[in-house]
């Protein structure tokens, strides 16, 4: 998580790039694979897990992929669970950028929003070996308070780390964690992560095919 200035440390990126490396697995086990990823959770004393995915992407250099993953009106295109996704401007941080995210739950349930920072770096290790990574953990900002009808998400980490695969593509680390709140049962919160993360990894692969005529669209308007 940030600490209390809104910022991370070299440290907290520099352990989500040794990730794909060295994948620290203690007190993991693995839950599932799917779409060429593999998917190990822990439990939090919360009751709900979080997890860490090891996989990769044939087609698309790590660079591009994190030019897709901090396109924030892009998301808006491509993620039909969005129902806003902006920067909050007005909110100053050391480094990174704040964020509001509404995500739309199915009916009955009510939809969720975050108040979060997101800082991303590119880091380069001793041998030359170029990777990314992106933090984002939530905010407490009293200038946007909880909407009505709308539950505010107070616990949420992501952890996005990509670096070369030798060749055209990348290999990517995902570390998630968050507690939705309300009257979800905790089974079917857990149940519903095992298809959640490796879905939006393969989302995104796609999004990243689409991205070229997406700008180039922009760029005409």
């Amino acid at each position: 998580m940030a600490d209390a200035l809104g910022q991370f440390t070299d440290q907290q990126f520099e352990s989500a790039v040794r990730e794909l490396e060295e994948p620290n697995l203690d007190g993991y086990e693995l839950f599932t694979e799917s779409h060429g990823m593999k998917i190990y959770r822990h439990l939090r004393d919360s009751g709900l897990y979080e997890y860490k995915t090891y996989g990769g992407f044939a087609e698309f250099d790590p660079g591009m992929f994190i030019q897709v993953y901090n396109d924030l009106d892009y998301r808006k295109q491509w993620d039909g669970y969005v129902g806003e996704l902006t920067e909050l401007k007005d909110i100053t941080l050391k480094q990174g950028i704040a964020v509001y995210w509404l995500v739309k739950f199915p009916f009955p349930l009510s939809n969720r929003d975050y108040v979060f920072m997101r800082e991303t770096r590119e880091l380069q290790s001793s041998q030359g070996v170029h990777s990314w990574a992106a933090l984002s953990s939530t905010l407490t900002v009293p200038s946007y308070p909880e909407r009505s009808r709308i539950i505010r998400v107070d616990e949420f980490e992501q952890c996005v780390a990509l670096q070369t695969d030798g060749g055209k593509g990348s290999k990517v680390y995902m570390h998630y964690y968050d507690n939705p709140k309300g009257m979800i049962p905790k089974w079917l919160i857990n149940w519903a992560a095992r298809t959640a993360v490796p879905m939006f990894l393969t989302t995104m692969n796609d999004a990243c095919r689409k991205y070229a005529d997406y700008k180039s669209s922009q760029c005409k308007q």
